[in-house]
């Protein structure tokens, strides 16, 4: 059977998307997958989202692991921080008057630097690797970034058109603005900007396929194996925390929705830096831990404030995470409450923007 390795480690957001239901197994930090090196045991590596890089979560033993997957001409995706981690460097000092540097693992001539982008995205596509192949059409996904803008003289795979670029609205005279995807020279070595791009986008996930020889019998025991990792991530509180989800405890069954659609709470307040990230994780991650089902939305388009609850409850960026003001934002209230109407959430926590009032 193949098997295709999810990096799982503290600082990475494994439950973010579905990477296209194809991780078969967990890498952790010692490199090793059913006790063998992941290199040997692998046909394929995932490296997901997070703050892997700012935390220096990725140990050396799975850095050599990585770059040996590498060397030997197996495939790798890297998602947001795992782009970053393939790149050479990022420059995570965005509130600082000199760069902090973070050194990646250098499998992708790309530098980073800061640039926040957090809009729903279509990408135009390069023809530059394995991936891309047969994919004439724009990809969809969406950004979730601080530290997005990538140069470097590696082949491009995608660039992606966004609205705003660090708060502000980009110039609507660039169509595709966003450096948002590239590949080493071999092209077995992928990094995007784009979370879903495995989920949203047959072909690339398709092509994954393809590139691995995975028969339609390894397609079948990868969707099996796949729901079995799924399953193990979501008994855990975050990433390797000692923390298990609990049976719902009885207190908490009046919470059960019943079918009658999920309960709904409001974190909002008077103003910015206020807590209400910091009071809707720990939310999160206590209701999570107590079995609880929870979802987290964001009023207005920057969804990366609820990235850490997210992480507490390896739960799902959702398609209506980021609540629609005027233009900016990802899905309309009224349509995005009726989608988890129909959903089997337990209780949707809700961080608001600026004011109680806007909230």
């Amino acid at each position: 059977m193949k098997k295709i390795g999810l990096v799982y480690v503290k600082g990475a957001v494994p439950g973010f998307e579905d990477f296209g239901k194809l991780p078969t197994d967990l890498v952790k930090s010692n490199g090793l997958v059913n006790g063998l090196k992941a290199s040997e045991e692998l046909d394929a590596l995932i490296i997901p989202g997070g703050t892997i890089l700012e935390s220096e979560d990725i140990s050396c033993e799975l850095a050599s692991e990585i770059k040996q997957i590498a060397k030997d001409g197996k495939p790798i995706v890297g998602v947001c921080a795992g782009f970053q981690l393939l790149a050479n460097q990022t420059d995570i000092g965005r509130k600082s008057e000199v760069p902090i540097i973070k050194e990646g693992l250098g499998l992708i001539d790309i530098d980073f630097s800061p640039l926040i982008s957090s809009d729903r995205v279509k990408a135009k596509v390069y023809d530059n690797s394995f991936i891309t192949k047969g994919q004439n059409e724009d990809v969809t996904g969406f950004h979730t970034h601080t530290y997005g803008k990538a140069e470097g003289d590696a082949k491009p795979l995608f660039y992606s058109q966004i609205q705003r670029m660090n708060y502000g609205d980009v110039n609507k005279k660039s169509e595709y603005n966003i450096f948002s995807g590239a590949c080493n020279d071999e092209g077995n070595v992928i990094g995007t900007m784009i979370h879903n791009i495995l989920d949203e986008n047959p072909i690339i996930r398709n092509n994954f396929l393809d590139y691995i020889d995975a028969s339609s019998e390894d397609i079948e025991n990868i969707s099996s194996k796949n729901k079995e990792v799924k399953a193990k991530i979501n008994k855990d509180l975050g990433v390797n925390s000692g923390y298990k989800i609990e049976t719902l405890a009885e207190p908490f069954l009046k919470y059960k929705n019943n079918g009658k659609g999920p309960k709904f709470l409001m974190i909002g307040s008077n103003g910015s830096d206020s807590g209400k990230t910091f009071i809707l994780t720990g939310l999160a991650g206590a209701l999570r831990k107590r079995g609880l089902k929870v979802a987290l939305m964001k009023v207005g388009p920057d969804a990366r404030d609820i990235v850490p609850g997210l992480y507490l409850t390896n739960g799902k960026m959702e398609d209506y995470g980021s609540i629609k003001i005027g233009h900016l934002g990802w899905m309309d209230i009224k349509l995005a409450i009726d989608k988890l109407n129909k959903s089997d959430y337990d209780i949707v926590l809700i961080e608001g923007v600026m004011s109680v009032f806007t909230g």
